[in-house]
């Protein structure tokens, strides 16, 4: 059932689900183009290799990815949807970050646990606190959603889905624990980098040094500052 507003008072939401749609169409073609311009060395260095865990992890998280947008240009389009659809993408708009942020952790835990030289006790440390932020924000998204429910909505003359019975500032401290999964595997790639520019600059030239800065900034920060 659709339900009809002229409502001034949905004017500022309004206007901000435009500039959020505005924003995931131009993140999303710039996603795009990035992928066209990098699919051949992708398909020579993925797709044609053995597979692993970490690539499996990797195609996920870009088939997911765009997938999530999909859904959430589709969810605001300009046309009836029944409330069954409605649920059914707004419960993927909520779970998909969850799913896709748990992959992105277990990303980075090798990519430390690697850095650390293998080191069982930190593959040990970082599991556990990725599992632990991870179950946190399981448990943050589902209480904060058990009861929510999507309607579609025509609110000045602007049709979308609207979600209602949502624990707003439960929703909105769901990122806490991914954020401290972030710090945490932040410093600890940090504190290995410095402690092996030290080891260089004891044995090796300064152009060796820049070199691995440049190596080391361009393989890990990205992820942070994604």
């Amino acid at each position: 059932m659709t339900h009809v507003s002229n409502d001034p008072a949905w004017w500022p939401y309004i206007k901000w689900c435009y500039i959020l749609n505005y924003f995931i169409v131009a993140s999303s073609t710039a996603v795009v183009y990035d992928w066209v311009l990098t699919f051949a060395r992708e398909f020579e260095l993925v797709w044609r290799r053995r597979w692993s865990f970490v690539t499996v992890l990797y195609v996920c998280v870009r088939c997911i990815g765009i997938l999530y947008s999909i859904v959430y240009i589709v969810g605001n389009l300009p046309f009836s949807i029944t409330d069954v659809v409605g649920n059914i993408f707004y419960f993927m708009q909520v779970w998909i970050p969850v799913v896709v942020n748990a992959m992105l952790g277990v990303i980075m835990m090798t990519r430390i646990h690697a850095m650390y030289q293998g080191s069982k006790i930190m593959l040990v440390f970082l599991g556990a606190v990725l599992l632990t932020c991870t179950i946190a924000t399981v448990v943050m998204t589902g209480i904060g959603n058990i009861k929510a429910s999507a309607v579609d909505v025509v609110l000045s003359g602007n049709r979308m889905c609207l979600s209602l019975g949502v624990a707003d500032t439960l929703n909105r401290e769901i990122f806490i624990p991914t954020l401290l999964w972030e710090v945490i595997a932040l410093f600890l790639a940090v504190r290995i980098f410095i402690k092996h520019i030290r080891e260089l600059q004891k044995s090796r030239t300064e152009s060796t040094i820049g070199d691995c800065f440049t190596a080391l900034i361009r393989s890990h920060v990205p992820y942070f500052v994604g």
